[in-house]
């Protein structure tokens, strides 16, 4: 009988001396290293991790794509352009905190 998912978590592993990202796919455990002993680094590779885990490829409906999305998307777009990150960052948190909430 396959296991049920619970979706990616994070779980220090003794044998291994580091926390993973570890979850279910196909009724078989999974596991893939953060590379940190570090809880607070751990948490940053969790999120990193369930953002490219639940993201789709392809283009979606207008419907299913957030704001906070779209705003994070063009930040990395800034960052890669070299442009006024930070002032762009600055001044959108108002729009982020307003569609977030």
């Amino acid at each position: 009988m396959a296991r049920r998912s619970i979706g990616p978590r994070l779980r220090f592993l003794k044998k291994r001396g580091a926390y993973h990202v570890v979850w279910t796919e196909d009724g078989r455990m999974r596991e893939r290293s953060t590379g940190t002993t570090d809880c607070a680094k751990a948490q940053i590779e969790l999120a990193q991790f369930l953002q490219r885990y639940t993201q789709k490829s392809g283009a979606k409906e207008p419907a299913e794509i957030l704001v906070t999305e779209v705003l994070s998307n063009y930040f990395q777009y800034l960052k890669i352009t070299a442009k006024e990150y930070e002032r762009a960052a600055y001044a959108s948190m108002p729009l982020a905190e307003f569609f977030y909430w």
